[in-house]
């Protein structure tokens, strides 16, 4: 079977959908040895060389298409085009973008999330505008639907109508090779002096970092747990600053102000050493398809504090503190009590490294696989 697969949004510091595209498609390859797989890539270092399987057929976007106007083109047009000449019996698309120009062949789409709907007022209306009409142009195109989560497959079925029995979810994973507990703290040293970060505990946010995060309610918080608490408690953000927080960045770039900075995009092999060594991750999101840093941070033994919205209850389950009703006092009391309760917090720890153990990339990458062979045998 000659399986075609979208990986425009890996880049080579990528977060969120580009972590899934790229973890998915590094595993296809070894679970169905005997299939062809073609990968339309943004441009030819997206792969480290060890990363390269000679199985996989690497297409770039060329050069002069990679503006983000040019990407969209070519996802549109140019992409359907190469798949069709190269005989694909299945596209699998790992964002939720069907191209205008139809495939010959079923296209495999995951819905992340429908954030365009459920909480539009976290992103641009432009970006409302163009997510609506993807969803609902994949809802009439695509064969099958993957999700994160069954909160997103539900939504689905809700907001575009898609039937249940269209959708299969299949939850994200954490790669346990690296996302696990490092308790030498020699390891951890260099880090900490390239980062600026020092020994006083900190509170830990890791994550793209936009309206619907909660940013500044958890700004406000760490400030009256801080007040409670003592100064020497600090608040680090990591991950890149979206829509509307410029403001944020420019407030404690390169600095701290007031206990708190923001370390920027960090490696994977960073970040396991901010979560290992944080007092726990507080992640105060009101919308999310999965939410892979809480389980990123639990395969660390790092305890985690979020709320009780859309999927977070199926990622955290009993492991962690969700609060019902978002709110300084609420996120701050929750902080307070995991900072003043060590049996609760090593509680958490042990059930959040037994949590993290149900998502794993291999276990993803297996069920997606299964999805995409069942929509190719039916060509």
């Amino acid at each position: 079977m000659k399986i075609a697969v979208n990986l425009k949004t890996v880049a080579r510091e990528t977060m969120g959908i580009g972590v899934y595209a790229m973890e998915l498609a590094r595993r296809f390859p070894a679970h169905a040895p005997s299939h062809q797989f073609t990968y339309l890539v943004r441009s030819d270092d997206v792969f480290e060389p060890a990363d390269r399987d000679h199985r996989v057929r690497y297409l770039a976007v060329p050069p002069s298409l990679r503006s983000k106007q040019g990407l969209i083109l070519w996802e549109h047009l140019g992409m359907p085009h190469r798949f069709d000449r190269d005989g694909a019996d299945v596209v699998f698309l790992p964002e939720t973008v069907v191209p205008l120009r139809r495939f010959d062949a079923p296209a495999v789409v995951t819905v992340h999330d429908l954030a365009y709907a459920e909480a539009g007022e976290t992103m641009t209306v432009a970006k409302r505008l163009y997510k609506g009409w993807s969803a609902r142009h994949a809802a009439g195109r695509a064969a099958h639907f993957v999700a994160d989560s069954d909160y997103t497959a539900e939504s689905m079925n809700r907001i575009l109508g898609v039937p249940r029995s269209k959708t299969t979810t299949v939850p994200l994973g954490v790669d346990g090779e690296i996302f696990r507990p490092i308790p030498d703290p020699d390891r951890r040293q260099p880090l900490w002096s390239r980062l600026g970060i020092g020994t006083a505990p900190y509170l830990l946010y890791a994550g793209n970092i936009n309206p619907k995060k909660n940013i500044g309610m958890l700004i406000e918080a760490y400030r009256e747990v801080r007040r409670q608490w003592g100064n020497d408690l600090r608040l680090v953000f990591s991950g890149k600053i979206g829509w509307k927080l410029n403001e944020l960045s420019a407030w404690i770039a390169g600095e701290w102000r007031d206990g708190i900075r923001h370390v920027g995009f960090l490696s994977r092999e960073d970040l396991v050493m901010l979560y290992s060594e944080a007092a726990m991750l507080v992640y105060p999101s009101s919308h999310e398809g999965f939410g892979l840093p809480l389980a990123e941070a639990m395969a660390c033994g790092c305890p985690v504090v979020s709320t009780r919205r859309t999927s977070i209850p199926e990622v955290v389950g009993d492991a962690g503190i969700l609060v019902e009703d978002i709110s300084p006092a609420t996120l701050g009391d929750a902080i307070l009590r995991l900072l003043r309760e060590p049996g609760l917090r090593t509680d958490l720890v042990g059930r959040g490294l037994e949590r993290a153990r149900l998502f794993s990339w291999d276990r993803a990458a297996r069920l997606t696989l299964e999805v995409i062979e069942t929509i190719g045998r039916q060509r």
